[in-house]
Parts: structure tokens; sequence; C-alpha cells
């Protein structure tokens, strides 16, 4: 798995070996899964009818007021995609200044992911504001076209339209990822960030674009891993339970299975915490690979104590 130079295997291999070794920042995984988890919720609440139907029954037998619970709902959003943001800061220091935080600390950085959450959540929010805009503005030709009957024109508007927005949103996925590294790191602005970002895009495309891909099959295949495992444990518990409902009371059961299922949520939870870790680390890792093109600061980047034995990063 060598491809340009680029050994992604053992940035992969050493992204792991770190996740493993500083099992603390599962906790700041734990913080990305939630808040990546909130934002999935919220894009297929827009997309599922019975989900928005669930809501509003809920809300209207809730002690809380429409607008209140509403209210209450934003602010939960927005306290988890923050929350993501602090744990995806405070990995991006503990691995891209290694000599800057106590690895073991987690107060510490804590406090450095709080730093820079906003900024981050800022990025985030300006580039997803940019691919809805987009989105809507290459939707309305298409929609006009198909209310005035014109389909086959429709189809290609659409086709061209499909072409425009894929690498837009590519281009926008990429410049966010690294412009939470150069916020983190160096300590740029958030406009010195995106330049530099679109900088070492530019510069490493077809490395970003293989090594996103590879990690996103890396991260299927830990998944899958990690789910068979939790498979395996919870099939002794559910022999076990069959068991108890021979011999015990319904209630024994009962607690048998809630016991089993807090276990099996916990080992869940534990996995996907420590995939996002390493996902993030795996982000960091390779920035430092690719070099880093700087437009305003010269920031030496430190290289994380695992990541020693990886090839010089080259000069953009």
């Amino acid at each position: 798995m060598e491809k340009d130079g680029l050994n992604y295997l053992d940035i992969f291999k050493k992204s792991l070996a770190l996740s493993w070794e500083r099992k603390l920042l599962w906790i700041f995984g734990f913080f990305i899964f939630l808040g990546t988890a909130s934002q999935s919720l919220s894009v297929n609440w827009k997309e599922s009818e019975s989900l928005k139907a669930s809501l509003a029954d809920f809300m209207d037998r809730s002690v809380f007021s429409g607008p209140a619970m509403l209210t209450m709902l934003i602010v939960a959003m927005l306290t988890l995609w923050l929350l993501k943001a602090v744990g995806q800061a405070a990995i991006i220091r503990s691995i891209g200044k290694p000599k800057a935080t106590d690895k073991n600390e987690f107060r510490q950085l804590f406090f450095a992911g709080k730093i820079y959450s906003w900024r981050i959540l800022g990025i985030d929010l300006l580039f997803n504001l940019l691919v809805v805009i987009v989105f809507l503005t290459l939707s309305l030709p298409v929609i006009f076209l198909i209310f005035a009957k014109a389909y086959a024109l429709s189809a290609l508007v659409g086709l061209f339209a499909v072409m425009i927005f894929i690498p837009v949103s590519v281009l926008a996925y990429f410049i966010k990822r690294f412009s939470y590294i150069y916020l983190v790191v160096p300590d740029m602005n958030m406009r010195d960030s995106m330049e530099n970002a679109y900088l070492i895009f530019k510069n490493h495309l077809l490395k970003s674009l293989l090594f996103s891909i590879l990690l996103f099959a890396t991260g299927i295949l830990l998944s899958v891993g990690f789910l068979a495992a939790i498979f395996i444990m919870g099939t002794p518990l559910l022999f076990a339970g069959l068991a108890m409902s021979l011999i015990f009371s319904k209630i024994g059961t009962y607690i048998l299975m809630a016991v089993g299922l807090s276990i099996l949520s916990l080992a869940f939870i534990l996995s996907q915490s420590m995939i996002e870790a390493f996902k993030q680390i795996s982000w960091v890792i390779f920035f430092q690979e690719i070099g880093s093109p700087r437009v305003k600061k010269e920031t030496v980047f430190e290289k994380a104590p695992l990541a020693d034995g990886l090839p010089r990063p080259e000069k953009a």
C-alpha cells in the first residue's frame, strides 16, 4: 500500500499504535462520535417523515411547549457539535504538538481543544453553508425545467449540476480537514488556515483523495471487525439468557438481558470512540507526511513520537 512515495499502510499502523497507546484520546473520539451521530440524525430527520412525526408526537406529550422543546433540541445539537470540535482539536494538538501538552493530562487537552473549538465549528458551518448554497443554486434550474416539462433538458442540466456539485463538495471536505490542523498546530487564524489548506490540497490532490478512500475503507474494516467481536461476545449471553428463562423467573432473564445489553453497548461505544480517534490521528500523520505549505506563518511541525520512522515530508 505504497503509492507516490507514501507508505499508507505504515501511516495506518502508526495511527493504530498511537490510538492504542493513548487510550485517553478515546474520550475525545467519543466526543467526535457523538457529534457525528447528531449530525447524521439531523440529516435523517430532514429526510424522514416518520422521525418528524415521532418528534411532533413527543413534543405534544411533553410538559414543555413546542418552542421550548425546539430550543432545547437546538442547544443540545450545538453542544454535541462543539464537543466534536473539542475532540478534534484535542487529538490534533496531542499528536501534532506532543511536546506542548502532557499526553496523559485530560484537563489540559480538553481546555486546549476548547480554545479552538469555536473556530473549527465556524469553518465547519461556513463550508456546510457554502455546499448548501451551491446545491440550491444548481437545483433551481433543474426544478424550473421539470415544472416546464422540459424533461430531457432538465436531465442534461441535472447531469452538469452533479458534475459541478461533486468537486465542490470534495474541495470543501478537504479544505475543512486540513484547516482544522492549521488552526491548532501552528495556531493560525481562520483565513490563513483555509488558504494553507487549499494550497496543500492543490499540491497533493491525488495523494489526499487516495488517502481518504483508504482511510474510509480501513474505518469500515475496523467497524466490521469490532461488530463481529461484539456479536461473538453477545452469543454466550444469549444462551445464558435462554437458560435462565428455563430455570428462573422472567425477572432474572430481564436482569441478565439488561446487563448484557449494557456490556454490548459499552463495547460498541468504546470501539467507535477508538475508531474516531484513529481516523483523526491518521489525518494528522498524513498531514505531517505530505508537508505543509505556509502563507504567513512559519511553524515547525513536530512529529508524533511513533511517526519518526516515516518518510521525510516532501516540500510543496
